[in-house]
């Protein structure tokens, strides 16, 4: 979605009516339908808005999941706290506590993500969960562990895409992987690794 729709939608309480009955849409169907399956016709249906309404929100079906995706995952990241140590044990304390919560949430919803991630990924929905992970994880553990901002800014991207990976192999391991605790222990020694 360009950045000049939405203040367009937020002026008009139809138009976000229907892009939140969309997104709901999706995410109900997303869980039960594989996406190459769902056409336009029954997400309008589900959404009960019109054809060209979905147009006036989204290009498709995949960018319809996609948004969906990345909404629902932003939702699931709980703000950064603040004032967080620099420690070691600190950063790691603070990573796990804000990667938890995520986990959590993904592994509760694997059906709908993992049909995401299968059947409608791209370079935008990567992008997208590359730079959640980036903002909403990392920040106070890269920034106490120093550097130039260019240089800091590179590696969080490059952890942030390492542990979106770690993450969906996780779930793509389903019930007989570890739990989210476990891999929330993980993703933060890992981190506090880098940045120690």
């Amino acid at each position: 979605m360009a950045s000049s729709e939405k203040p367009l939608r937020e002026a008009d309480p139809r138009s976000e009516r229907s892009y939140a009955a969309l997104i709901g849409a999706m995410e109900r169907l997303g869980r039960e339908v594989p996406l190459h399956e769902l056409t336009i016709t029954r997400v309008v249906k589900e959404a009960a808005v019109t054809r060209p309404t979905f147009y006036q929100h989204f290009t498709g079906i995949h960018h319809l999941a996609q948004v969906a995706a990345l909404g629902d995952l932003d939702r699931a990241i709980p703000p950064a706290p603040s004032g967080a140590g620099t420690s070691g044990r600190a950063i790691q304390e603070d990573v796990a506590a804000r990667v938890l919560p995520a986990l959590r949430h993904l592994q509760a919803h694997s059906d709908f993500y993992l049909n995401v991630l299968e059947n409608g990924a791209n370079v935008a929905l990567f992008s997208g969960i590359v730079r959640l992970v980036t903002e909403k994880m990392l920040p106070d553990a890269f920034r106490a562990a120093g550097g130039s901002d260019e240089a800091t800014g590179d590696l969080m991207r490059l952890v942030a895409a390492g542990v979106m990976w770690l993450v969906v192999e996780w779930m793509r391991e389903g019930e007989t992987g570890t739990d989210a605790e476990e891999m929330a222990g993980r993703v933060s020694r890992a981190i506090g690794l880098l940045v120690a």
